[in-house]
């Protein structure tokens, strides 16, 4: 699942975070490391706010503890940085290739006491796709849910774009949908930003098919699910409890994924970790699933082996750490 990450680094300077960029070797406003979907900075009271989006946690943990920890050092920022994850609901990007380069881009950050689903009503108003291309003018948008009710970051091309779009768009939209004015609007004047990582660090078109899946599981999304499997998928699932067995056809393996959120309560969460793809139809992917079931809890490494045929999941074979873990929970 795709992560916000906020860091607040407390007495440090923009040239200190220059400083920083320049040892990971990384161009300001160019591509970013691999696995990052996006990033900015700008002054804040005595420090740098830094805000990225990544594909995984993982994979931010690992670039934090092999880049940003060593490299914070060596540039004398003595002290970590206050940080804060949010599980991200939807983003929304412009191709870098099709980015004017801004001038003045500026960064905003909305409270609302409003709740996800009026933002998907707001979103679906004004014709933008999940995890799609955003509006003209934007550079990057994401939002989540915080402090009991919706965070949106945005940045923008320059201030004068965003605020035509707020009045025109934004405001009589969320007006439609019963959103109130947000609680808080807070903008930021962006010192740096990258983008998603190079064409060289893209990853195969099939493991972005899956990470899709993943990703579209979390949200218990059946319609986009149904979208990207076959009619006639298979989900092979081991073990010898309640939920084992080969689940064949589409409605077959939604309905089991519908079973999985039943039987946990909503539970559920799988955290996709790594894929890897053979660029010939398979992807293999590494995961941690963990729920609670009558008293008991699971917190289980997996993975399962995808078939890709036509561009689509044919064939999902599950396999788990440990078989008698798994049996012991759903059993």
């Amino acid at each position: 699942m795709a992560v916000a990450v906020r860091m607040e680094f407390a007495n440090t300077t923009v040239a200190q975070y220059d400083e920083v960029i320049e040892m990971m070797g990384l161009s300001p406003r160019g591509a970013g490391p691999a696995g990052l979907l996006f990033h900015w900075a700008a002054a804040h009271g005595d420090g740098v706010l830094v805000t990225d989006v990544w594909r995984e946690r993982e994979r931010f943990e690992r670039f934090a503890r092999e880049e940003i920890g060593p490299y914070t050092q060596q540039a004398g920022i003595s002290r970590p940085p206050t940080t804060t994850y949010y599980d991200l609901h939807n983003y929304n990007y412009r191709p870098a290739d099709e980015l004017a380069a801004p001038r003045a881009p500026i960064a905003v950050v909305m409270d609302y006491a409003a709740s996800l689903t009026q933002y998907d009503q707001v979103i679906e108003m004004m014709g933008l796709a999940r995890e799609g291309i955003g509006p003209e003018g934007s550079v990057f948008h994401w939002v989540a849910a915080a402090d009991g009710g919706v965070r949106i970051t945005d940045v923008w091309q320059d201030r004068q774009t965003f605020d035509d779009f707020a009045e025109h768009r934004i405001k009589p939209y969320s007006e439609r949908a019963g959103v109130p004015a947000p609680t808080s609007v807070t903008f930021y004047d962006v010192h740096n930003y990258f983008t998603a990582g190079s064409p060289t660090q893209a990853e195969h078109a099939h493991a972005t098919l899956v990470r899709k899946g993943y990703e579209a599981f979390s949200r218990g999304d059946m319609e986009t699910l149904s979208t990207l499997m076959t009619g006639d998928c298979t989900h092979h699932v081991p073990g010898s409890h309640s939920l084992s067995g080969d689940y064949k056809g589409l409605d077959a393996v939604l309905e089991y994924y519908r079973q999985l959120g039943s039987e946990t309560a909503g539970t559920i969460r799988v955290e996709l970790q790594q894929l890897f793809s053979d660029g010939r139809g398979h992807v293999m992917s590494v995961h941690r699933s963990t729920a609670e079931r009558h008293g008991r809890r699971l917190d289980a490494m997996g993975g399962i082996v995808f078939r890709i045929v036509g561009e689509k999941i044919s064939d999902l074979d599950e396999c788990v750490e440990d078989l008698h873990v798994t049996d012991a929970f759903w059993g």
